[in-house]
Protein backbone atom coordinates (compact mmCIF):
# COMPACT_ATOMS: atom_id res chain seq x y z
CA UNK A 1 0.00 0.00 0.00
CA UNK A 2 1.41 3.49 -1.31
CA UNK A 3 -0.84 5.65 1.07
CA UNK A 4 0.43 8.95 -0.29
CA UNK A 5 -3.11 10.59 0.00
CA UNK A 6 -4.94 9.93 2.75
CA UNK A 7 -8.04 12.00 5.15
CA UNK A 8 -8.39 14.14 8.10
CA UNK A 9 -12.10 13.04 8.73
CA UNK A 10 -11.66 15.12 11.44
CA UNK A 11 -12.10 17.63 9.30
CA UNK A 12 -14.42 16.51 6.60
CA UNK A 13 -17.59 18.19 6.75
CA UNK A 14 -19.11 15.84 4.09
CA UNK A 15 -19.63 17.95 1.18
CA UNK A 16 -18.80 15.35 -1.55
CA UNK A 17 -16.81 17.95 -3.59
CA UNK A 18 -14.01 15.66 -3.75
CA UNK A 19 -15.72 12.85 -5.07
CA UNK A 20 -16.56 15.15 -8.19
CA UNK A 21 -13.93 16.30 -8.87
CA UNK A 22 -12.34 12.60 -8.73
CA UNK A 23 -12.14 11.69 -12.31
CA UNK A 24 -11.82 7.83 -11.97
CA UNK A 25 -14.28 8.00 -8.51
CA UNK A 26 -11.80 6.63 -6.21
CA UNK A 27 -12.71 7.92 -3.57
CA UNK A 28 -14.99 5.12 -0.96
CA UNK A 29 -17.15 6.82 1.58
CA UNK A 30 -17.96 4.29 4.60
CA UNK A 31 -19.62 5.60 7.83
CA UNK A 32 -19.16 8.94 6.55
CA UNK A 33 -15.99 8.48 6.12
CA UNK A 34 -13.66 9.05 2.84
CA UNK A 35 -11.04 6.61 2.21
CA UNK A 36 -9.25 6.76 -1.23
CA UNK A 37 -8.91 3.04 -3.09
CA UNK A 38 -5.28 2.73 -4.30
CA UNK A 39 -6.11 0.41 -6.94
CA UNK A 40 -8.48 3.01 -8.57
CA UNK A 41 -6.21 5.90 -7.68
CA UNK A 42 -4.61 7.50 -10.51
CA UNK A 43 -2.79 10.10 -7.96
CA UNK A 44 -3.58 13.70 -9.84
CA UNK A 45 -4.09 14.85 -6.61
CA UNK A 46 -7.56 16.53 -7.74
CA UNK A 47 -8.85 15.55 -4.30
CA UNK A 48 -6.07 17.21 -2.60
CA UNK A 49 -6.58 20.75 -4.70
CA UNK A 50 -10.08 20.86 -4.21
CA UNK A 51 -11.08 19.76 -0.99
CA UNK A 52 -12.84 23.23 1.00
CA UNK A 53 -11.91 21.91 4.72
CA UNK A 54 -7.83 21.26 4.11
CA UNK A 55 -9.05 17.35 4.81
CA UNK A 56 -6.66 15.40 2.67
CA UNK A 57 -2.68 14.80 3.75
CA UNK A 58 0.05 14.10 1.28
CA UNK A 59 2.42 11.72 2.48
CA UNK A 60 5.55 13.60 2.96
CA UNK A 61 9.44 12.35 2.76
CA UNK A 62 11.09 15.01 4.75
CA UNK A 63 11.64 12.67 7.34
CA UNK A 64 13.25 10.03 5.59
CA UNK A 65 15.53 12.52 2.96
CA UNK A 66 16.55 14.22 6.34
CA UNK A 67 17.42 10.89 7.39
CA UNK A 68 19.54 9.84 4.71
CA UNK A 69 21.91 13.33 5.05
CA UNK A 70 22.55 12.60 8.95
CA UNK A 71 23.44 9.24 8.19
CA UNK A 72 25.94 10.33 5.33
CA UNK A 73 24.58 9.11 2.22
CA UNK A 74 25.36 10.64 -0.87
CA UNK A 75 21.83 12.49 -1.46
CA UNK A 76 21.36 13.64 -5.55
CA UNK A 77 18.46 15.77 -6.28
CA UNK A 78 16.98 15.52 -9.53
CA UNK A 79 15.41 18.90 -10.01
CA UNK A 80 12.35 19.09 -12.20
CA UNK A 81 12.50 21.94 -15.03
CA UNK A 82 9.59 23.68 -14.21
CA UNK A 83 11.14 24.72 -10.61
CA UNK A 84 12.08 28.09 -12.05
CA UNK A 85 8.41 28.97 -11.72
CA UNK A 86 7.91 28.33 -7.91
CA UNK A 87 11.66 31.20 -7.12
CA UNK A 88 9.95 34.25 -6.84
CA UNK A 89 12.97 36.78 -6.26
CA UNK A 90 14.44 33.80 -5.85
CA UNK A 91 18.19 33.82 -7.92
CA UNK A 92 17.85 30.14 -9.33
CA UNK A 93 21.63 30.15 -8.81
CA UNK A 94 21.11 30.57 -4.84
CA UNK A 95 17.97 28.04 -4.56
CA UNK A 96 20.84 25.35 -5.77
CA UNK A 97 22.96 26.47 -3.48
CA UNK A 98 20.33 26.21 -0.72
CA UNK A 99 19.60 22.57 -1.80
CA UNK A 100 23.50 21.70 -1.09
CA UNK A 101 23.43 23.42 2.38
CA UNK A 102 20.88 21.08 3.10
CA UNK A 103 23.23 18.53 1.99
CA UNK A 104 22.54 17.30 -1.44
CA UNK A 105 25.95 16.25 -2.51
CA UNK A 106 24.82 16.97 -6.07
CA UNK A 107 21.73 18.60 -7.97
CA UNK A 108 20.99 18.44 -11.59
CA UNK A 109 18.31 18.56 -13.92
CA UNK A 110 15.76 16.37 -14.88
CA UNK A 111 15.93 17.51 -18.19
CA UNK A 112 18.82 15.35 -18.61
CA UNK A 113 16.35 12.26 -18.48
CA UNK A 114 14.36 13.82 -20.93
CA UNK A 115 16.50 14.64 -23.48
CA UNK A 116 17.18 10.85 -23.80
CA UNK A 117 13.59 10.14 -23.27
CA UNK A 118 12.90 12.41 -26.02
CA UNK A 119 15.67 11.09 -28.46
CA UNK A 120 14.07 7.75 -27.85
CA UNK A 121 10.35 8.82 -28.52
CA UNK A 122 11.89 9.91 -31.82
CA UNK A 123 13.39 6.64 -32.09
CA UNK A 124 10.63 4.39 -31.62
CA UNK A 125 8.02 6.34 -34.14
CA UNK A 126 10.64 6.19 -36.93
CA UNK A 127 10.99 2.10 -36.63
CA UNK A 128 7.17 1.34 -35.50
CA UNK A 129 4.63 2.70 -37.79
CA UNK A 130 1.27 2.71 -35.79
CA UNK A 131 -1.96 5.07 -36.39
CA UNK A 132 -1.47 6.73 -32.82
CA UNK A 133 1.90 7.49 -30.52
CA UNK A 134 1.12 8.49 -26.88
CA UNK A 135 3.55 10.31 -24.56
CA UNK A 136 3.85 8.14 -21.55
CA UNK A 137 6.02 11.06 -19.57
CA UNK A 138 3.18 11.21 -17.13
CA UNK A 139 2.66 8.68 -14.76
CA UNK A 140 -1.43 9.70 -13.64
CA UNK A 141 -1.44 9.17 -17.75
CA UNK A 142 0.02 6.36 -17.87
CA UNK A 143 -2.34 4.74 -15.04
CA UNK A 144 -5.64 6.13 -16.19
CA UNK A 145 -5.13 4.70 -19.69
CA UNK A 146 -3.76 1.04 -18.53
CA UNK A 147 -6.57 0.84 -15.61
CA UNK A 148 -9.61 2.35 -17.66
CA UNK A 149 -8.88 2.29 -20.81
CA UNK A 150 -6.69 -0.22 -21.12
CA UNK A 151 -7.81 -0.52 -25.06
CA UNK A 152 -5.58 1.74 -25.66
CA UNK A 153 -2.55 1.47 -23.78
CA UNK A 154 -0.93 -0.08 -27.13
CA UNK A 155 -0.75 3.51 -28.13
CA UNK A 156 1.56 4.53 -25.08
CA UNK A 157 5.23 4.49 -26.21
CA UNK A 158 7.01 2.01 -24.19
CA UNK A 159 9.75 4.16 -22.41
CA UNK A 160 10.51 5.25 -19.02
CA UNK A 161 9.51 8.57 -17.51
CA UNK A 162 12.00 11.35 -17.53
CA UNK A 163 12.50 11.31 -13.60
CA UNK A 164 13.13 7.28 -14.12
CA UNK A 165 15.44 7.92 -16.75
CA UNK A 166 16.94 10.61 -14.63
CA UNK A 167 17.11 7.96 -11.33
CA UNK A 168 18.43 5.43 -13.58
CA UNK A 169 21.51 7.94 -15.01
CA UNK A 170 22.68 9.16 -12.09
CA UNK A 171 22.86 6.16 -9.97
CA UNK A 172 24.96 5.05 -13.38
CA UNK A 173 27.28 7.90 -12.77
CA UNK A 174 27.60 8.40 -9.24
CA UNK A 175 27.40 5.34 -7.72
CA UNK A 176 23.94 2.54 -7.31
CA UNK A 177 24.87 3.45 -3.68
CA UNK A 178 23.59 6.92 -3.91
CA UNK A 179 20.10 8.11 -2.61
CA UNK A 180 18.63 10.23 -5.76
CA UNK A 181 15.38 12.67 -4.59
CA UNK A 182 13.13 13.91 -7.01
CA UNK A 183 11.73 17.28 -6.68
CA UNK A 184 9.14 18.58 -8.66
CA UNK A 185 5.41 19.96 -8.86
CA UNK A 186 4.05 16.43 -8.96
CA UNK A 187 2.12 14.39 -6.55
CA UNK A 188 2.12 11.38 -8.89
CA UNK A 189 5.50 11.06 -9.16
CA UNK A 190 5.40 10.22 -5.46
CA UNK A 191 3.61 7.10 -6.86
CA UNK A 192 5.57 6.36 -9.65
CA UNK A 193 8.41 6.12 -7.74
CA UNK A 194 6.91 3.83 -5.39
CA UNK A 195 5.72 1.15 -8.87
CA UNK A 196 7.43 -2.33 -8.31
CA UNK A 197 9.56 -1.91 -11.57
CA UNK A 198 11.11 1.65 -9.93
CA UNK A 199 12.00 0.73 -6.74
CA UNK A 200 15.28 1.61 -5.83
CA UNK A 201 15.83 4.46 -8.81
CA UNK A 202 14.02 6.95 -7.30
CA UNK A 203 14.52 6.94 -3.40
CA UNK A 204 12.65 10.07 -2.27
CA UNK A 205 10.22 12.11 -3.81
CA UNK A 206 9.93 15.79 -2.95
CA UNK A 207 7.09 18.88 -4.16
CA UNK A 208 8.73 22.29 -4.25
CA UNK A 209 6.92 23.18 -1.44
CA UNK A 210 8.29 20.57 0.61
CA UNK A 211 11.41 21.77 0.11
CA UNK A 212 11.13 25.45 0.52
CA UNK A 213 9.40 24.05 4.11
CA UNK A 214 12.62 22.52 4.62
CA UNK A 215 15.01 25.29 3.65
CA UNK A 216 13.01 27.14 5.95
CA UNK A 217 12.67 24.64 8.76
CA UNK A 218 16.58 24.94 8.77
CA UNK A 219 17.00 28.51 8.80
CA UNK A 220 18.69 29.26 5.48
CA UNK A 221 18.24 32.58 4.25
CA UNK A 222 18.49 32.31 0.26
CA UNK A 223 19.12 35.85 -0.02
CA UNK A 224 22.32 35.87 1.41
CA UNK A 225 23.58 32.70 0.13
CA UNK A 226 26.52 32.76 -2.30
CA UNK A 227 25.67 31.55 -6.64
CA UNK A 228 25.98 27.79 -7.26
CA UNK A 229 25.38 26.11 -10.68
CA UNK A 230 24.15 22.86 -11.22
CA UNK A 231 25.87 19.65 -11.55
CA UNK A 232 24.95 19.39 -15.06
CA UNK A 233 25.69 21.47 -18.41
CA UNK A 234 22.66 23.71 -19.66
CA UNK A 235 20.74 21.32 -22.42
CA UNK A 236 19.09 24.08 -24.86
CA UNK A 237 15.03 23.54 -25.60
CA UNK A 238 14.02 20.66 -23.45
CA UNK A 239 13.76 23.18 -20.59
CA UNK A 240 10.59 23.64 -22.54
CA UNK A 241 9.40 20.12 -21.42
CA UNK A 242 6.82 21.03 -18.40
CA UNK A 243 5.00 23.35 -20.61
CA UNK A 244 2.55 22.09 -23.41
CA UNK A 245 3.71 21.07 -26.83
CA UNK A 246 7.25 20.92 -24.19
CA UNK A 247 8.08 17.64 -26.65
CA UNK A 248 9.56 19.71 -29.44
CA UNK A 249 10.37 15.89 -31.88
CA UNK A 250 10.63 17.13 -35.63
CA UNK A 251 8.28 14.28 -37.06
CA UNK A 252 8.30 14.24 -40.66
CA UNK A 253 4.59 13.83 -41.98
CA UNK A 254 3.02 12.95 -37.95
CA UNK A 255 0.85 14.88 -36.73
CA UNK A 256 1.08 16.45 -33.21
CA UNK A 257 -1.84 17.26 -30.82
CA UNK A 258 -1.30 18.82 -27.39
CA UNK A 259 -3.59 18.17 -24.53
CA UNK A 260 -3.86 18.60 -20.68
CA UNK A 261 -6.16 18.40 -17.87
CA UNK A 262 -8.02 15.39 -17.51
CA UNK A 263 -11.50 16.77 -18.67
CA UNK A 264 -9.77 17.13 -22.19
CA UNK A 265 -7.78 13.72 -21.88
CA UNK A 266 -11.39 12.14 -21.73
CA UNK A 267 -12.30 13.88 -24.84
CA UNK A 268 -9.38 12.91 -26.74
CA UNK A 269 -9.32 8.94 -25.64
CA UNK A 270 -13.24 9.10 -26.49
CA UNK A 271 -12.45 10.16 -30.63
CA UNK A 272 -9.09 7.19 -30.61
CA UNK A 273 -12.25 5.00 -29.08
CA UNK A 274 -14.22 6.04 -32.03
CA UNK A 275 -11.56 5.87 -34.87
CA UNK A 276 -11.47 9.58 -35.10
CA UNK A 277 -7.71 10.00 -35.60
CA UNK A 278 -4.75 8.47 -36.71
CA UNK A 279 -1.30 9.38 -38.18
CA UNK A 280 -0.61 11.39 -34.79
CA UNK A 281 1.65 12.20 -31.83
CA UNK A 282 -0.29 13.12 -28.94
CA UNK A 283 1.61 14.58 -25.94
CA UNK A 284 -1.03 14.11 -23.11
CA UNK A 285 -0.54 15.65 -19.64
CA UNK A 286 -3.30 15.59 -17.04
CA UNK A 287 -2.69 18.63 -15.31
CA UNK A 288 -4.05 22.14 -16.90
CA UNK A 289 -1.52 23.63 -18.56
CA UNK A 290 1.19 20.37 -18.42
CA UNK A 291 3.28 20.23 -15.27
CA UNK A 292 3.64 24.00 -14.47
CA UNK A 293 -0.48 23.24 -13.11
CA UNK A 294 0.66 20.44 -10.83
CA UNK A 295 -0.14 21.12 -7.14
CA UNK A 296 2.91 20.84 -5.25
CA UNK A 297 4.23 24.70 -5.77
CA UNK A 298 4.83 26.86 -2.80
CA UNK A 299 3.45 30.09 -4.82
CA UNK A 300 -0.39 30.06 -6.47
CA UNK A 301 0.79 31.85 -9.23
CA UNK A 302 -1.68 31.54 -12.56
CA UNK A 303 -0.42 28.69 -15.25
CA UNK A 304 0.89 31.50 -17.80
CA UNK A 305 2.48 33.37 -15.30
CA UNK A 306 4.55 30.09 -14.69
CA UNK A 307 4.81 28.93 -18.91
CA UNK A 308 6.67 32.59 -19.02
CA UNK A 309 9.07 32.31 -16.14
CA UNK A 310 10.27 28.50 -17.78
CA UNK A 311 10.50 30.39 -21.19
CA UNK A 312 12.73 33.06 -20.06
CA UNK A 313 14.92 30.33 -18.23
CA UNK A 314 15.21 27.95 -21.20
CA UNK A 315 16.73 30.91 -23.38
CA UNK A 316 19.52 31.04 -20.91
CA UNK A 317 20.54 27.74 -21.15
CA UNK A 318 21.94 27.04 -24.20
CA UNK A 319 23.02 23.64 -25.55
CA UNK A 320 25.84 22.07 -24.72
CA UNK A 321 26.88 19.75 -27.02
CA UNK A 322 29.80 18.08 -25.63
CA UNK A 323 27.97 17.05 -22.07
CA UNK A 324 24.95 16.05 -24.49
CA UNK A 325 27.65 13.61 -25.98
CA UNK A 326 28.61 12.69 -22.24
CA UNK A 327 24.92 11.92 -21.84
CA UNK A 328 24.28 9.68 -24.11
CA UNK A 329 26.99 7.81 -24.01
CA UNK A 330 26.04 7.16 -20.45
CA UNK A 331 23.28 5.89 -21.38
CA UNK A 332 24.46 2.97 -23.86
CA UNK A 333 24.64 1.48 -21.13
CA UNK A 334 20.51 1.83 -19.20
CA UNK A 335 17.95 0.06 -20.54
CA UNK A 336 15.02 2.81 -20.77
CA UNK A 337 12.50 0.39 -22.33
CA UNK A 338 9.26 0.10 -20.66
CA UNK A 339 5.93 -2.56 -20.77
CA UNK A 340 2.17 -0.81 -20.68
CA UNK A 341 -0.33 -3.44 -20.08
CA UNK A 342 -3.99 -3.34 -19.39
CA UNK A 343 -4.82 -4.05 -15.47
CA UNK A 344 -8.04 -5.50 -15.62
CA UNK A 345 -10.13 -3.49 -12.31
CA UNK A 346 -12.68 -6.23 -10.89
CA UNK A 347 -16.03 -4.48 -10.45
CA UNK A 348 -19.02 -6.12 -9.46
CA UNK A 349 -21.50 -5.64 -12.29
CA UNK A 350 -25.19 -5.11 -11.00
CA UNK A 351 -28.21 -6.25 -12.42
CA UNK A 352 -30.80 -3.44 -13.59
CA UNK A 353 -33.08 -4.81 -10.94
CA UNK A 354 -30.57 -4.37 -7.97
CA UNK A 355 -29.79 -1.02 -9.65
CA UNK A 356 -33.55 -0.14 -9.41
CA UNK A 357 -33.86 -1.75 -6.01
CA UNK A 358 -31.03 0.92 -4.71
CA UNK A 359 -32.63 4.11 -6.16
CA UNK A 360 -35.68 3.29 -4.48
CA UNK A 361 -33.75 3.11 -1.36
CA UNK A 362 -32.70 6.79 -2.57
CA UNK A 363 -36.20 7.81 -2.84
CA UNK A 364 -35.84 7.60 -7.01
CA UNK A 365 -38.92 5.70 -7.32
CA UNK A 366 -39.50 6.74 -10.99
CA UNK A 367 -37.48 7.81 -13.85
CA UNK A 368 -38.81 11.56 -12.62
CA UNK A 369 -37.17 11.22 -8.99
CA UNK A 370 -34.02 10.79 -10.95
CA UNK A 371 -32.85 14.59 -11.05
CA UNK A 372 -28.65 13.86 -11.67
CA UNK A 373 -27.78 16.48 -9.96
CA UNK A 374 -23.94 15.56 -8.78
CA UNK A 375 -24.19 16.57 -5.49
CA UNK A 376 -23.27 13.24 -3.94
CA UNK A 377 -20.23 13.07 -6.51
CA UNK A 378 -21.59 11.14 -9.25
CA UNK A 379 -22.79 12.70 -12.56
CA UNK A 380 -26.27 10.51 -12.49
CA UNK A 381 -27.87 8.78 -9.98
CA UNK A 382 -27.99 5.82 -11.71
CA UNK A 383 -23.93 6.09 -11.15
CA UNK A 384 -24.54 6.61 -7.80
CA UNK A 385 -26.79 3.96 -7.26
CA UNK A 386 -24.06 1.12 -9.05
CA UNK A 387 -21.36 2.91 -6.49
CA UNK A 388 -23.81 1.78 -3.39
CA UNK A 389 -23.41 -1.39 -4.96
CA UNK A 390 -19.96 -1.93 -5.12
CA UNK A 391 -19.62 -0.55 -1.61
CA UNK A 392 -17.96 2.84 -2.67
CA UNK A 393 -20.88 4.93 -1.70
CA UNK A 394 -23.58 4.90 0.91
CA UNK A 395 -27.44 5.49 -0.08
CA UNK A 396 -27.69 8.56 2.37
CA UNK A 397 -25.15 10.38 0.29
CA UNK A 398 -28.12 11.55 -1.77
CA UNK A 399 -28.69 15.26 -0.73
CA UNK A 400 -32.30 15.89 -2.52
CA UNK A 401 -33.42 12.99 -0.91
CA UNK A 402 -32.06 13.41 2.63
CA UNK A 403 -33.50 17.56 2.40
CA UNK A 404 -36.64 15.99 1.69
CA UNK A 405 -36.27 13.21 4.23
CA UNK A 406 -35.70 15.70 6.83
CA UNK A 407 -38.10 18.52 5.62
CA UNK A 408 -40.80 15.64 5.72
CA UNK A 409 -39.97 14.48 8.79
CA UNK A 410 -40.11 18.25 9.94
CA UNK A 411 -43.24 19.18 8.47
CA UNK A 412 -44.35 15.41 10.47
CA UNK A 413 -43.04 16.89 13.89
CA UNK A 414 -44.38 20.65 13.07
CA UNK A 415 -47.83 19.17 12.81
CA UNK A 416 -48.13 16.62 15.19
CA UNK A 417 -46.99 18.04 18.02
CA UNK A 418 -49.54 19.26 20.48
CA UNK A 419 -47.65 21.91 20.72
CA UNK A 420 -48.27 25.70 19.30
CA UNK A 421 -45.68 27.41 17.10
CA UNK A 422 -45.57 30.21 15.36
CA UNK A 423 -42.38 31.47 13.44
CA UNK A 424 -42.47 35.44 12.63
CA UNK A 425 -40.31 37.58 11.31
CA UNK A 426 -38.67 40.92 12.59
CA UNK A 427 -41.70 42.44 11.10
CA UNK A 428 -44.00 40.56 12.92
CA UNK A 429 -45.54 38.94 9.83
CA UNK A 430 -46.19 35.44 10.62
CA UNK A 431 -43.59 33.15 8.29
CA UNK A 432 -45.02 29.64 9.15
CA UNK A 433 -47.44 29.02 12.00
CA UNK A 434 -48.82 25.00 12.67
CA UNK A 435 -52.52 23.66 12.13
CA UNK A 436 -52.59 23.93 16.26
CA UNK A 437 -51.83 27.42 16.70
CA UNK A 438 -54.25 28.39 13.32
CA UNK A 439 -57.23 26.21 15.37
CA UNK A 440 -56.39 28.45 18.59
CA UNK A 441 -56.88 31.45 16.47
CA UNK A 442 -59.80 29.99 14.78
CA UNK A 443 -58.23 30.31 11.06
CA UNK A 444 -56.88 28.62 8.27
CA UNK A 445 -53.48 27.88 8.16
CA UNK A 446 -52.86 29.30 4.83
CA UNK A 447 -55.21 32.45 5.84
CA UNK A 448 -52.76 33.13 8.35
CA UNK A 449 -49.03 33.52 6.54
CA UNK A 450 -47.48 36.78 6.33
CA UNK A 451 -50.46 38.00 8.62
CA UNK A 452 -49.62 40.58 11.47
CA UNK A 453 -48.93 38.72 14.85
CA UNK A 454 -49.91 41.50 16.67
CA UNK A 455 -53.90 40.78 15.82
CA UNK A 456 -54.09 37.89 17.43
CA UNK A 457 -51.40 37.75 20.57
CA UNK A 458 -49.92 39.98 22.34
CA UNK A 459 -46.37 40.78 20.71
CA UNK A 460 -44.93 42.61 23.81
CA UNK A 461 -42.31 39.48 24.37
CA UNK A 462 -41.88 39.75 21.05
CA UNK A 463 -40.57 43.29 21.07
CA UNK A 464 -38.21 42.51 24.52
CA UNK A 465 -36.48 39.82 22.08
CA UNK A 466 -35.80 41.88 19.47
CA UNK A 467 -34.51 44.90 21.36
CA UNK A 468 -32.46 42.40 23.49
CA UNK A 469 -31.41 39.82 20.87
CA UNK A 470 -32.12 37.20 23.78
CA UNK A 471 -34.63 34.47 23.88
CA UNK A 472 -37.74 34.16 26.51
CA UNK A 473 -37.64 30.86 27.94
CA UNK A 474 -40.28 29.23 30.22
CA UNK A 475 -42.51 32.30 30.41
CA UNK A 476 -46.30 32.03 31.82
CA UNK A 477 -48.73 33.54 30.06
CA UNK A 478 -52.47 34.13 29.86
CA UNK A 479 -54.05 34.20 26.51
CA UNK A 480 -57.31 35.76 27.89
CA UNK A 481 -58.63 36.45 24.08
CA UNK A 482 -58.21 32.29 23.94
CA UNK A 483 -58.40 31.73 27.79
CA UNK A 484 -55.80 29.97 27.73
CA UNK A 485 -52.59 29.54 30.44
CA UNK A 486 -49.29 28.61 28.36
CA UNK A 487 -45.92 27.80 28.67
CA UNK A 488 -44.10 29.95 26.15
CA UNK A 489 -40.76 29.43 24.76
CA UNK A 490 -40.11 32.67 22.27
CA UNK A 491 -36.18 31.72 20.39
CA UNK A 492 -34.62 33.82 18.70
CA UNK A 493 -33.11 32.96 15.52
CA UNK A 494 -30.15 35.44 14.45
CA UNK A 495 -29.11 34.02 11.21
CA UNK A 496 -32.62 34.02 9.71
CA UNK A 497 -33.98 37.15 11.22
CA UNK A 498 -36.61 35.52 12.98
CA UNK A 499 -38.31 34.33 16.29
CA UNK A 500 -39.96 31.05 16.61
CA UNK A 501 -42.38 30.75 19.25
CA UNK A 502 -43.68 27.49 20.65
CA UNK A 503 -45.82 27.30 23.54
CA UNK A 504 -47.34 24.60 25.79
CA UNK A 505 -51.19 24.40 26.72
CA UNK A 506 -51.07 24.19 30.25
CA UNK A 507 -55.05 25.13 30.47
CA UNK A 508 -55.76 22.15 32.09
CA UNK A 509 -53.44 21.75 34.51
CA UNK A 510 -53.87 25.27 36.14
CA UNK A 511 -57.95 24.71 35.79
CA UNK A 512 -56.97 21.24 38.42
CA UNK A 513 -54.69 23.79 40.68
CA UNK A 514 -57.68 26.28 40.92
CA UNK A 515 -59.88 23.25 41.65
CA UNK A 516 -57.43 22.36 44.15
CA UNK A 517 -57.06 26.06 45.89
CA UNK A 518 -60.72 26.16 46.34
CA UNK A 519 -60.65 22.66 48.44
CA UNK A 520 -58.00 24.48 50.14
CA UNK A 521 -59.74 27.56 50.84
CA UNK A 522 -63.19 25.49 51.55
CA UNK A 523 -61.09 23.50 54.42
CA UNK A 524 -59.53 26.97 55.55
CA UNK A 525 -63.07 28.34 55.97
CA UNK A 526 -64.22 25.18 58.00
CA UNK A 527 -61.29 25.14 60.30
CA UNK A 528 -62.32 28.49 60.93
CA UNK A 529 -65.37 27.89 62.07
CA UNK A 530 -64.83 25.51 64.47
CA UNK A 531 -62.33 27.51 65.91
CA UNK A 532 -64.94 30.33 66.65
CA UNK A 533 -67.31 27.50 67.99
CA UNK A 534 -64.83 26.06 70.50
CA UNK A 535 -63.95 29.44 71.20
CA UNK A 536 -67.80 30.49 72.29
CA UNK A 537 -67.95 26.53 74.29
CA UNK A 538 -64.47 27.75 75.70
CA UNK A 539 -65.78 30.92 77.33
CA UNK A 540 -68.77 28.82 78.79
CA UNK A 541 -66.99 26.33 80.34
CA UNK A 542 -63.43 28.15 80.80
CA UNK A 543 -62.97 26.75 83.88
CA UNK A 544 -63.44 23.02 83.03
CA UNK A 545 -61.54 22.77 79.52
CA UNK A 546 -59.41 26.23 79.97
CA UNK A 547 -55.85 24.49 79.03
CA UNK A 548 -57.31 21.98 76.41
CA UNK A 549 -59.13 24.71 74.43
CA UNK A 550 -55.94 26.56 73.95
CA UNK A 551 -54.46 23.53 73.10
CA UNK A 552 -56.96 23.28 70.26
CA UNK A 553 -56.74 26.65 69.15
CA UNK A 554 -53.24 26.61 68.47
CA UNK A 555 -53.43 23.48 66.26
CA UNK A 556 -56.53 24.75 64.26
CA UNK A 557 -54.54 27.59 63.84
CA UNK A 558 -51.81 26.50 62.68
CA UNK A 559 -53.52 24.18 60.32
CA UNK A 560 -54.62 27.41 59.01
CA UNK A 561 -51.96 29.32 58.23
CA UNK A 562 -50.48 26.85 56.83
CA UNK A 563 -53.15 25.96 54.32
CA UNK A 564 -53.08 29.92 53.31
CA UNK A 565 -49.24 29.43 52.23
CA UNK A 566 -49.66 26.58 50.46
CA UNK A 567 -52.44 28.93 48.79
CA UNK A 568 -49.80 31.82 48.55
CA UNK A 569 -46.89 29.49 47.00
CA UNK A 570 -49.20 28.01 44.07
Amino acid sequence: MKNILNFSNVNCKHCYKCIRHCPVKAIKMEKDKAYIVEDLCIGCGGCFKVCPQDSKKIKSDLGQVKEYIKLGYKVVASLAPSFIADLEGIDYKKFITALKEIGFYKVEETIVGAKIVADMYKKYISNNKQKIYISSCCPTINYFITKYHGGISKYLIPVQSPMIAHGKYLKEKYGQDIKVVFIGPCISKKYEALDFENRGIIDKVLTFEECFNLIKELEIDINFLSESDFDNKPLGDICLFPIEEGIELDLDNINKIKVSGLDNVKDLIESINNNELENVFIEMNSCSGSCIGGIGFKNKKGIYYRQNKVKEYTKKRVLHETFLDEVREIYRNIDLNKKFEEEKLKFKDPQEYEIRDILISMGKKTVKDELNCGACGYDTCREKAIAVYRGLAEPHMCMPYMKDRVEALSNVIFEVTPNYIVIIGENFKIIDINNSMARVINKERKELIGEYIGDYIDISDFIDILCNKTSILSKKIKWKEFNKDIIGNMIYLKEHRAIIGIYSDITNEENQKKKFREVKINTINTAQNIIEKQMRVAQEIASLLGETTAETKVILTRLKELAMKGDEED
